[in-house]
């Protein structure tokens, strides 16, 4: 009798990183750059075939300028959750998709009140490499959409959505246990 022994781990790996980008209300000329910190996280199931599944954690906090003015500078905080899928096809080489369905984009020094964007969806792919085994180098590409504003104690549903597009490079340290 033949028996193979099943290989599997739980992934917990904690990451930091930078961002840069392009937030746009779509239809409208409002919009801008931002770039800034991010911090991640992911718990994941580990198969024996390569593949990873799991939850994804991140926030951030980026520094944008309009397009109208290059001096007008505020922060934006956000905060996502969702699941993620990857492949490890060879030893140190990793690739993944993330479909964050828990979004939100805050930014607190606006004019009036605090503007969260709400009710985002994200979609995350990455490559990452593991020259250490312990230390991963990734970079991410990232799409954000969102539909609804609150402005103070109201929800507004937007008339032109908001686009947010990412590009992150961050080191992560991938734990199996």
């Amino acid at each position: 009798m033949i028996c193979k022994t099943a290989y599997s781990t739980v992934l917990f790996e904690p990451g930091v990183g930078f961002a840069v980008g392009r937030f746009d209300q779509l239809g409208t000329d409002v919009g801008g750059d931002f770039k800034g910190l991010y911090l991640s996280g992911r718990l994941c199931h580990n198969f024996d075939s390569g593949v990873f599944a799991g939850i994804d954690f991140r926030t951030y906090s980026l520094l944008t300028t309009t397009s109208g003015d290059p001096n007008y500078n505020t922060s934006l905080l956000n905060t996502s959750r969702g699941f993620t899928l990857g492949f490890t096809p060879i030893d140190r080489l990793r690739f993944w998709f993330s479909y964050q369905f828990i979004n939100s984009f805050i930014m607190p020094e606006s004019t009036t009140s605090d503007v969260e964007l709400s009710d985002g969806k994200a979609f995350i792919t990455g490559i990452g490499y593991m020259g250490i085994k312990w230390i991963s180098v990734n970079i991410e590409y990232a799409t954000y959409y969102f539909d609804k504003a609150k402005d103070g104690s109201d929800h507004i549903q937007l008339t032109n959505d908001y686009s947010i597009r990412t590009f992150m490079i961050s080191f992560s340290f991938p734990m199996d246990f």
